[in-house]
């Protein structure tokens, strides 16, 4: 299960293409996204190669649009690869949004490792939602 099948790229494309829009996902497509992330994250070992170059990423802290702003001037995943280092949640408006669209990057490019997230183990409680967060 650790790729995605061809069957199932409309419905997480469709989220990314939803989130890099600024809109927000509806609570189920978010847990299924997040269940479908922690499998994969899961599977994965705890030490990843990642290609050079590599634009690393410090502490997002839910600043979604900041997080976009990023994308837009550095190019998106898989063309430019992310190294994520952790604290995705807690400060900014848009939590779930940014937690969201990292998993979503994740999942799509599971077969391209273009995005990849990472940080130590911890689970997050954001709007009402237990949202996962773990380390490759």
């Amino acid at each position: 299960m650790t790729r995605l099948a061809s069957e199932e790229y409309p419905a997480y494309d469709s989220m990314v293409a939803t989130l890099l829009d600024h809109k927000f996902l509806p609570e189920k497509e978010v847990l299924q996204l997040c269940e479908r992330a922690r499998t994969l994250i899961s599977e994965e070992s705890n030490v990843r190669s990642v290609r050079a170059p590599v634009t690393v990423v410090g502490d997002i802290h839910g600043q979604f649009h900041d997080m976009m702003e990023m994308f837009r001037m550095g190019g998106y995943a898989p063309d430019t690869n992310y190294l994520f280092l952790g604290d995705y949640v807690d400060r900014g408006y848009y939590s779930v949004e940014t937690v969201s669209s990292n998993c979503s990057r994740t999942v799509v490019g599971s077969g391209s490792k273009g995005c990849v997230a990472s940080n130590a183990s911890k689970v997050y409680r954001v709007e009402g939602l237990q949202l996962p967060h773990t380390a490759p």
